[in-house]
């Protein structure tokens, strides 16, 4: 029986350091049988490196020549690359990744679809997709995004490792992901299952109904001045199943308000209620919020481009009307509060009100998606931020540095500009806050149960960064 053979690869879609592959071929056959055994190639991350062994073993054991390219740290997005490199593509591949999402839902069906679309060009005639483990809230938007891929794509058969697995405690190591011996003994059975069906000729399967989400609770972290520790702490007694995606600071910079994705509002601190959108039916989901100077209002935006005005916030237009090529990701408002700007993903900026435009990267190939906007506290410029950490300068907005210069398993989640407009900070996925410029506050957190997803700077020169951990 073959062995680990470690290779040094160079992928297009990123550079990875090495390789894991194992192959394993049957062991009850004669030669010519095992050059006669189809072969499958399984791309997966740090979960399927883990029980890689005992995986191959179990498929090896039903008349395949399993190949495992597996990595810690791959995203869905990095598979799309090894698939166009891969110099012997097999009919069927099996794909168990999905656990590095960082809570950036525009990102993650970029990346199913840069992947699929990768496979179908290969020929690749079937899609074994593991759905992932849902230890952890966020990662129901991976397993509603395969699902959704499989109805969209026709060729992608959905193995229920969430279900399967959750029957036995001893599949996992204590982290509660990555597999012990008896997981990947586990997870290879599943795989050899969906593989007869496969070679039965039998359809794909949809994948299963997806009950309610765990509720989590947010995490609400404030650094620098002034102090509001206490406000930061009482934000966690608000528990909900909605995710939380966006915070704006009050003009004090003791409170915050929290938005969710139904549309809800979570209070913090000094922050009052000015309305929210719960028991509207939305047509997208909302996706960020931004506040007016005065304290007294604030906007939310969807990631249709729609927008919600509060308070004292004036609608200045949108884009829900409008077809866009890449949805929008993030809301930032002018000094005045009389405009504000909107970014997609692709870097677009749309202006409203007394807004400027003063460039985009709406016409650039991007190596990340764009996932956030910040603007100048001149109001004439503003920073886009991508996934990697890569940063965008317009206008009077200067560039300080970024965080595309190393590679990172934590993603970046947002930015916040300093009020003297010379820094800013980026936040990580892990909650790691990390200033550049005239920014002085930093921040170390990650918690492996934690995940942050959203900054926005406070009046008095810190920040308040959003996450959400278990109920």
């Amino acid at each position: 029986m073959g062995g680990f053979r470690r290779t040094r690869r160079l992928v297009a879609f990123i550079a990875i350091a090495a390789t894991p592959v194992l192959q394993v071929l049957p062991t009850h056959s004669t030669t010519s049988a095992v050059a006669a055994a189809p072969s499958v190639l399984i791309y997966g991350d740090s979960v399927v490196d883990s029980g890689a062994f005992q995986i191959a073993q179990q498929v090896a054991s039903t008349g395949w020549a399993p190949r495992i390219v597996a990595f810690p740290g791959a995203d869905i997005g990095q598979i799309a690359g090894n698939v166009m490199s891969e110099p012997n593509m097999s009919d069927v591949v099996v794909l168990g990744v999905g656990y590095t999402y960082f809570w950036k839902p525009t990102v993650l069906h970029q990346q199913i679809e840069a992947t699929m679309r990768a496979l179908a060009a290969r020929g690749v005639r079937r899609v074994i997709w593991l759905n992932v483990r849902e230890n952890r809230a966020e990662r129901r938007d991976v397993n509603l995004a395969i699902a959704a891929a499989a109805r969209e794509w026709g060729n992608i058969d959905v193995a229920d490792w969430n279900d399967v697995s959750s029957r036995d405690v001893a599949a996992f190591q204590p982290d509660g992901f990555h597999l012990s011996a008896t997981g990947g003994t586990l997870m290879g059975y599943v795989i050899a299952g969906r593989l007869a069906a496969y070679r039965s000729g039998a359809p794909p399967s949809m994948g299963p109904a997806y009950g309610a989400r765990a509720s989590m609770r947010p995490l609400v972290n404030s650094y620098g001045n002034p102090d509001a520790s206490v406000a930061a702490v009482h934000a966690g007694v608000n528990v909900r199943r909605s995710p939380f995606v966006g915070i704006a600071s009050t003009k004090s910079g003791r409170g915050a308000w929290v938005a969710l994705r139904d549309g809800g509002i979570v209070l913090v601190g000094d922050a009052r209620s000015h309305g929210s959108l719960v028991g509207i039916a939305l047509r997208a989901p909302v996706v960020g919020i931004a506040a007016t100077p005065s304290g007294n209002g604030y906007w939310m935006v969807a990631s249709d481009g729609g927008v919600f005005a509060f308070g004292d916030a004036r609608f200045r237009g949108s884009t829900g009307a409008i077809r866009l090529a890449q949805p929008v990701v993030g809301i930032a408002a002018t000094p005045t509060g009389k405009g504000y700007w909107m970014v997609a993903s692709d870097g677009g900026v749309f202006s409203f009100g007394d807004a400027r435009f003063f460039g985009s990267t709406g016409a650039m190939t991007l190596e990340q998606p764009v996932v956030g906007i910040a603007a100048h506290p001149s109001g004439r410029g503003y920073w886009l931020v991508a996934y990697d950490g890569g940063i965008f300068t317009f206008g009077a907005a200067r560039f300080h540095g970024s965080g595309a210069d190393i590679w990172r398993y934590w993603k970046i989640e947002g930015m916040a500009p300093t009020p003297d407009g010379n820094g800013y900070w980026l936040l990580a996925a892990s909650g790691d806050v990390m200033p550049y410029g005239s920014a002085r506050v930093a921040a170390i957190v990650r918690r492996m149960r934690e995940l942050f997803v959203a900054i926005a700077p406070r009046p008095g020169g810190g920040v308040w960064t959003l996450g959400e951990g278990p109920a």
